[in-house]
């Protein structure tokens, strides 16, 4: 499946802003692999490290979000120069659906949902 990114909240983002995501995502992958594997009870603070791809004035810090698996929110900072020369720096905040690329690690997506539902026999009297 190719990789795709969907916007679900935010400001639009251009083509070049996807594959970005896309790209910083497989880097924290990678970066964060040894970690996750040596102890998978950690919780890797993603958000923290904001990925530049080469010579692009934005940057992208990536944190998946806990209540859906494959939805991330991604704050872009982008650094310009004003009229006048000086550096300025925006932020705009946006939550994404990224599907084709394998999730971020976090613990609770790997724990199974043991709670009684509507089918099991479980805690249901008799």
């Amino acid at each position: 499946m190719k990789p795709s990114v969907h916007l679900i909240k935010g400001l639009h983002i251009t083509a070049a802003d996807k594959r970005n995501i896309i790209a910083a995502i497989i880097f924290l992958e990678e970066k964060f692999s040894a970690f996750v594997q040596a102890d998978p009870r950690i919780v890797p603070n993603y958000g923290d490290i904001a990925v530049k791809r080469g010579s692009s004035p934005k940057s992208y810090a990536i944190t998946p979000r806990s209540s859906a698996v494959g939805t991330y929110d991604v704050v872009i900072r982008e650094k310009y120069r004003n009229d006048f020369g000086h550096e300025r720096y925006a932020k705009s905040f946006v939550t994404v659906e990224v599907r084709g690329v394998p999730p971020l690690y976090l613990p609770n997506y790997a724990l199974p949902d043991t709670s009684p539902n509507l089918f099991s026999e479980e805690g249901m009297p008799l």
